[in-house]
């Protein structure tokens, strides 16, 4: 028997779900919906449209995740929820970074990440701050302030009252000096 772990529960010595259809023998859970959502990323990853292969896991992976994450919780017994619900939450932050990192790509296919210059155009994703796109950007570095500060005020998010960034969103494109 294979030593494959359970992605519901983490009990090893099931069967490979991502092959053949498994029912959990320690939760009950039932794994097709993993072997699923590894058949439709494997289908998309073969898709010559990227865009629309973004744009469909964008929204199939969350809803399947989060499925599966309420449908386990409601079948279990009431000791395994509090489990249960960590699980689901730690999907959630998965599923959220997926989101963000989809919208990177998505920004990226649309405007093919360069602009006539010597300019690359960034997207703004959840949780972005100065420092973390300096360091996606140049990695780290010892002058990253004044990186950032450039690059606020080239795209006149600077605020010279308070000298700091003003307020950035998700989705927000920044153009920065390659």
């Amino acid at each position: 028997m294979d030593t494959n772990k359970c992605p519901v529960c983490g009990n090893p010595g099931i069967p490979n779900y991502l092959n053949e259809a498994v029912v959990c023998p320690h939760c009950g859970s039932d794994l097709k919906i993993y072997r699923k959502v590894s058949e439709l990323v494997e289908v998309q990853t073969q898709a010559t449209d990227g865009t629309k292969k973004y744009k469909i896991l964008s929204v199939v992976l969350p809803l399947i995740a989060i499925a599966a994450t309420a449908t386990v919780c409601l079948l279990s017994n009431p000791k395994q929820q509090e489990t249960y619900y960590t699980q689901y939450i730690e999907s959630k932050k998965l599923v959220d970074q997926l989101k963000d990192s989809v919208s990177v790509l998505n920004a990226q296919i649309q405007k093919n990440t360069s602009v006539p210059g010597d300019y690359v155009d960034y997207v703004v994703v959840k949780n972005d701050s100065p420092w973390g796109i300096v360091y996606k950007l140049y990695g780290s570095r010892s002058d990253w302030e004044k990186v950032a500060q450039t690059i606020a005020e080239d795209n006149g998010i600077w605020d010279d009252a308070r000298k700091k960034w003003k307020e950035i969103h998700p989705g927000q494109v920044i153009r920065i000096k390659k």
